[in-house]
């Protein structure tokens, strides 16, 4: 038994000695590469080399912390679905339309010919989840379901028309207008849990694919909710945030946190 503790600790120690080694001999080629190949200052490099004994060998091995050292910039693209078949209503994760050709061809347009997504991740609902599959097929991109990326729910008002709301309901409607937050439709989902829903899978994804750029594939609801913690707004004003079908959001996160850089935009190649 003791010879075998002797062996074991002898293990760790390889171990630990062949990440740092692995880790030193990275530091020094990214300085020589900063000073004579780039022009740039190797300063950053020296900083993490100087703290290299604080941090644990198990963690350097790891692509996250890889990515916490060397400040690499994860690039998240929101695209929300297109025209749903059945026209202008409130349309939650009760009612799960499909893709009218209208709102295939605001989507295909949307991204163009655009390829550079690692990864794409999706609500589970229709008009959602078909767009995803066909782009994660047409370019051998793997796909992801999220469910906790489903859109918010509207109670009562799931199916109606906006024009029905607004003329049957019109004091439920206005109360909503100035209030989303305390004046919810009947049944409906709270606000307040809906942006706690959309925020824990936007972490957990932020942090998976760190590094990295991927698309989530969504709707108004959850791409309001994830700009609003992005630039630190109250879900009292998620409704004041105009998300168009087939609108590309982008959200660039480094380590000084997350920058909103476009809205309601396409992407070109």
């Amino acid at each position: 038994m003791r010879k075998r503790s002797i062996a074991l600790r002898g293990a760790r120690k390889f171990a630990c000695r062949y990440d740092m080694f692995h880790f030193h001999v990275s530091i020094g080629l990214a300085i020589y590469l900063a000073r004579r190949i780039f022009s740039v200052s190797p300063l950053p490099f020296f900083l993490i080399y100087l703290n290299a004994p604080c941090i644990k060998s198990t963690k350097l091995v790891r692509r996250n912390s890889f990515c916490r050292f060397f400040m690499l910039e994860t690039i998240i693209d929101l695209i929300r679905h297109g025209e749903p078949a059945g026209g202008r209503r409130y349309r939650g994760h009760g009612v799960d339309d499909p893709l009218t050709e209208k709102g295939w061809l605001q989507m295909w347009t949307a991204v163009g010919e655009h390829k550079s997504w690692q990864h794409i991740v999706t609500s589970p609902l229709l008009r959602c989840r078909e767009f995803a599959h066909a782009l994660g097929e047409r370019h051998s991109i793997p796909v992801t379901v999220e469910p906790r990326f489903k859109e918010v729910g509207f109670g009562e008002w799931e199916g109606l028309s906006h024009d029905a709301v607004k003329i049957d309901r019109i004091d439920a409607y206005r109360a909503f207008l100035r209030d989303p937050v305390g004046c919810r439709p009947q049944g409906a989902e709270p606000l307040d849990d809906f942006v706690r829903r959309v925020s824990s899978a936007y972490d957990e994804t932020l942090s998976r694919h760190q590094g990295r750029h991927y698309l989530i594939v969504a709707h108004a609801g959850v791409i309001r909710a994830m700009i609003a913690k992005t630039v630190h707004a109250s879900p009292s004003g998620l409704y004041r945030i105009k998300v168009s079908n087939g609108g590309i959001t982008r959200i660039r996160h480094s380590a000084e946190g997350g920058v909103l850089e476009l809205l309601n935009g396409k992407l070109a190649d």
